[in-house]
């Protein structure tokens, strides 16, 4: 009685979700019903949510319903003309579902499926990589594409749904191609520490099927209880994040250069000048630049309207003002990069710092 009232509190709470916690499978009826009608907008936003919903959902995948995406993904790539992509998310599906069987309701489309039978056989000898899964991972468990995973396994190459359900219960995911070369931190998934000392196995041993038939004297033992799911029982421990910057190996924060303390008064007035300078810059461009060559163009439209000395005297005060607004917008510009880049705080105690009347040194000699 206790599990089904917590088997209906469950559904219960499931089916009172919002669209933003949705589960995949409820994008898939709706890219399902895009691809009936040929709504390839409203099948690629679909699509784009469930793939979205794989790699944030509370669950590991189910390895069909993950199959399904790739198949209508093909489907639409078939929508498109785009028959290297179909094929492509084909293979995916079989790799994902090797048995998966052909929804002729969706498309009976007796070429296609020749096709996806054909892929089902090539990708039987596809090539497989190693996630890379460590030894040791307590009671955490890694599933890719839906499929439990142990150290020393492989799994078919190309873009994998990877997932690890943490000792607490709580599912965290990612696509990823697995690449050796840079294995996933599986553990690092999780946002706690996982002890990787717990042998998750070590109670797994199928029990006699006559233990408890006959007679028994005295107190019965009782079996040796498992750590993990007394640990799953709990909810997660609460994660603090930290707002720290990540160190650089010198020791020093990669924000650095936007530090408070970094701020002194010559590095805020140097920069301070770069930004008045671009800004008027900008102020002359729109208010003198752009009238001035706006005149030089009504007196190309309308020659016989100026005399030869007008036209020159225009084109002058055009160049004269744009030279002027370039000017000052690139003193700008160089005032800022100084302050910027030139201006940080160093072990020296002697700086360069601009003014607006010129520049100089600032610091102990």
């Amino acid at each position: 009685m206790g599990r089904r009232w917590l088997l209906s509190a469950v559904l219960t709470v499931g089916l009172g979700l919002s669209d933003a916690h949705a589960y995949p499978a409820e994008h898939l009826t709706e890219a399902r019903a895009a691809l009936l009608s040929e709504d390839k907008r409203a099948a690629s936003k679909a699509l784009e949510a469930t793939r979205d919903a794989f790699s944030s959902s509370e669950g590991v995948a189910a390895d069909d319903v993950l199959a399904t995406y790739w198949v209508y993904t093909g489907l639409l790539a078939h929508m498109k003309n785009k028959s290297d992509a179909a094929m492509d998310a084909f293979r995916e599906a079989l790799v994902v579902d090797p048995r998966y069987a052909w929804d002729t309701e969706m498309l009976d489309d007796r070429e296609i499926r020749k096709l996806f039978e054909a892929l089902r056989g090539e990708v039987e000898g596809r090539a497989v990589i190693s996630p890379r899964v460590p030894e040791k991972t307590g009671c955490a468990q890694v599933y890719i594409d839906g499929s439990r995973v142990r150290a020393g396994d492989s799994v078919g190459v190309g873009e994998r749904l990877g997932q690890i359900q943490c000792p607490h219960g709580d599912v965290y995911g990612l696509w990823t191609q697995l690449d050796e070369e840079e294995p996933i931190d599986w553990l690092g998934l999780c946002p706690y520490p996982v002890d990787t000392s717990i042998d998750a196995d070590a109670n797994t041993e199928a029990e006699d099927e006559f233990a408890n038939v006959g007679p028994s004297f005295g107190k019965e033992e009782e079996s040796g209880s498992n750590p993990c799911l007394d640990i799953m029982a709990t909810p997660p421990p609460a994660v603090v994040e930290t707002s720290e910057p990540t160190k650089k190996k010198d020791g020093s924060s990669p924000l650095a250069m936007f530090g408070a303390d970094t701020w002194s008064t010559p590095r805020l007035v140097t920069i301070g000048t770069g930004g008045a300078l671009i800004v008027a810059g900008v102020v002359v461009h729109f208010t003198a630049v752009q009238p001035a060559y706006d005149m030089v163009e009504w007196g190309r439209r309308n020659p016989t309207g100026l005399t030869r000395y007008q036209a020159d005297i225009l084109s002058d005060r055009f160049r004269s003002r744009r030279a002027l607004s370039w000017s000052m917008t690139g003193a700008g510009v160089a005032a800022t990069a100084v302050g910027l880049f030139v201006l940080k705080p160093k072990k020296t105690g002697v700086q360069p710092v601009l003014f607006p009347g010129g520049g100089g040194l600032q610091g102990r000699f």
